[in-house]
């Protein structure tokens, strides 16, 4: 056995009573979604097309990504944030389609401190990191409507679901707090040896703002949970 920890997991409470195999399939037609829209996305968001910008009485020539076309979409209707919220997803989901170990989602992630919890859990409405991004790119693709995406009944289906999930979802925001976390059972937030960590432990008494990920099964619904709306 290795050192044991005390860490946190945010998220909203209905995932808490999912099952394994709900939670998959939850997984699984949030990864579609998440698909069907990247295939419109990708082009705008990984292609460059020319700009000119005027910077101290001078004319330079540069390029920007194609989205950046649309940022005044978005402004026209006061939605900015929006727009940010996109393309902040968007860069997720490049890395991500590159193997970047940051952006692998699927397995239980634990916060060291608290409060990194509370911020993961006041942002899991749409079902954690994952079902985030879907969300974000399903509320811009609203405003955008690009003329490629045309989505058949059952992508519609899914989308209605999803959205439907999501707007449920930001009524009763937790995090739970799980003793006894064995070391042996968790990877970096990369998917890697926590070794560094434990050697921070045993130089300073304490874990920094570390995010794990959890290698095995747990069942949270045994753990103390804090509700952040109903204090």
């Amino acid at each position: 056995m290795g050192q044991l920890f005390t860490l946190y997991h945010g998220t909203d409470a209905r995932m808490v009573s999912m099952t394994k195999d709900e939670r998959s399939d939850f997984l699984s037609k949030t990864d579609l979604i998440i698909s069907r829209l990247w295939a419109v996305y990708k082009p705008y968001y990984t292609e460059y097309v020319p700009r000119r910008i005027v910077r101290h009485g001078e004319v330079i020539n540069t390029f920007m990504r194609s989205i950046e076309q649309y940022k005044d979409n978005f402004e026209k209707i006061g939605k900015l944030n929006v727009y940010y919220n996109l393309t902040e997803k968007l860069s997720m989901l490049e890395a991500r389609y590159n193997d970047s170990g940051f952006f692998q989602y699927g397995d239980l992630y634990l916060a060291a401190v608290e409060d990194t919890a509370k911020s993961y859990a006041s942002r899991s409405f749409a079902g954690g990191e994952l079902g985030l991004i879907a969300y974000r790119l399903i509320e811009a693709m609203d405003v955008l409507q690009f003329p490629e995406w045309k989505p058949d009944a059952e992508t519609q289906g899914l989308f209605d679901e999803f959205m439907d999930f999501a707007a449920e979802g930001k009524e009763d925001p937790v995090v739970i707090t799980i003793d006894g976390i064995d070391s042996d059972n968790l990877l970096t937030e990369t998917g890697g040896d926590i070794s560094s960590a434990l050697g921070f432990l045993h130089k300073f008494g304490y874990l920094p703002d570390y995010k794990f990920r959890y290698n095995g099964e747990l069942n949270l619904s045994i753990y103390p949970m804090e509700h952040l709306k109903k204090k």
